[in-house]
């Protein structure tokens, strides 16, 4: 069936949206990624959780592993993303998502979560409650599921990211550290989709694509650079078709064959 672990949307409201909408957002940008081609991902609705989570109870849902949830939290006012990351880090971060646990034998993530803040949809702009439009907001939960799949941040093209100029954000990854453009992101860009199809590759991924490996060494010519950004990039169309990768990625400090590798 593939890879990734079911959702558990919410019962409260985000934002501007009711429940029932905020739930039809979440599975519309699921879809983005299980739609990719070659990434054999099959994610579900896996029934809401028992309750609205809040500030007060959220310790009992996010960041718990063994109780077979994997909730995406609709932080309608930014609470708990202040109770969780600090106070005022509502008014910057719009989202957090990752892995809660999982196996390395088979590598497979059985439970995660998102928070998605609202605060950023809730009808108010004011200089401690910023604004997007929820079209933008999007795809905010498009890069966030990415997180809950696994996936890290992309560093492809940073020019274009901050030069200013929005007739080229179209280049940028939906897995861009920082939203730039909510339309642009909405849809993914080669780099996700390769990097989503490296975790959760079809057989048809594994078989008619190649690949490119090295290792980043440092001047000394023997000792393995860790964190160097590696991109590939077809010379007929430079800029949309770019895949990256931190050289080093995979190491956990056990195989020194990893370190510097990509």
């Amino acid at each position: 069936s593939g890879g990734g672990a079911d959702w558990n949307p919410d019962r409260g409201t985000l934002g501007t949206l009711s429940s029932a909408a905020a739930v039809n957002l979440v599975a519309s940008n699921f879809a983005k990624w299980q739609a990719v081609p070659t990434a054999a991902l099959t994610i579900t609705n896996g029934g809401q959780l028992p309750v609205d989570v809040t500030a007060a109870n959220l310790n009992s849902y996010v960041g718990v592993c063994g109780d077979g949830l994997s909730p995406i939290v609709f932080d309608t006012d930014g609470s708990i993303t202040d109770a969780l990351l600090g106070s005022g880090a509502s008014n910057s971060i719009l989202g957090f998502a990752g892995p809660e646990c999982g196996t390395f034998t088979p590598p497979t993530i059985t439970e995660a979560s998102a928070v998605l803040n609202g605060k950023f949809i809730d009808g108010i702009q004011s200089g401690s409650n910023p604004e997007i439009t929820v079209a933008q907001f999007g795809a905010v939960f498009l890069h966030e599921f990415g997180h809950y799949l696994d996936l890290d941040h992309s560093q492809i093209n940073l020019l274009e990211a901050f030069d200013g100029n929005p007739a080229n954000d179209d280049t940028i990854a939906t897995m861009f550290p920082i939203l730039i453009n909510g339309t642009e992101a909405a849809t993914l860009a080669r780099d996700d989709e390769v990097s989503i199809s490296t975790l959760y590759p079809t057989g048809a991924f594994a078989s008619a694509y190649g690949r490119i490996t090295g290792q980043i060494l440092r001047s000394d010519g023997t000792t393995p650079f860790q964190g160097a950004y590696v991109i590939a990039r077809n010379v007929a169309d430079p800029r949309h078709d770019a895949i990256g990768y931190a050289s080093g990625a995979l190491d956990t400090g056990s195989l020194p064959a990893l370190q510097g590798f990509f």
